[in-house]
């Protein structure tokens, strides 16, 4: 049987990205992901949004998967799962590199392909430390490396 978390996950390809901006203001934006086996979300995000200055200054980052709203019941009550990261850039001569924008580009489409030359572009591994995931109304389960093997990354 799957892990709920990992379900969510897994039927989303982008995710919501909050992130801290300079003068401590919260700022909100998305980005398509991927993400493999060793756990982490892969992003690939460009240096004109503002959510690439705050992830590499900071190096952290909390994320949203949430369930569409046309597949829920309950707008009230939407799947979602939130995950408190640490933000670490892959650089480009690493093997690692390679390998994900090839998954994204496999999941995402061909616009990867055009993306990934731009040198503006970096490619970001959120870890998940830790979250929360609910389910519906009075339903929510704090998430730990413990108790969730969404949270056991590689």
């Amino acid at each position: 049987m799957i892990d709920e978390s990992i379900e969510l996950a897994q039927t989303c390809a982008s995710l919501m990205l909050g992130s801290v901006s300079k003068n401590g203001s919260a700022h909100c934006s998305y980005a398509p992901f991927v993400r493999p086996e060793d756990g982490g979300f892969y992003i690939f995000i460009s240096a004109l949004a503002e959510h690439t200055d705050n992830l590499l200054r900071t190096g952290e980052a909390s994320i949203m998967i949430i369930e569409d709203e046309s597949e829920t019941d309950e707008i009230f009550a939407r799947r979602r799962l939130s995950l408190q990261c640490s933000a670490q850039v892959i650089s480009r001569d690493l093997p690692q590199w390679h390998s994900m924008l090839d998954l994204l580009q496999e999941r995402l489409g061909d616009t990867v392909a055009i993306l990934r030359d731009l040198p503006d572009f970096s490619l970001v591994r959120l870890v998940p430390n830790a979250g929360t995931l609910v389910t519906g109304f009075a339903n929510a389960k704090t998430l730990t490396p413990e108790n969730s093997p969404l949270l056991r990354v590689k």
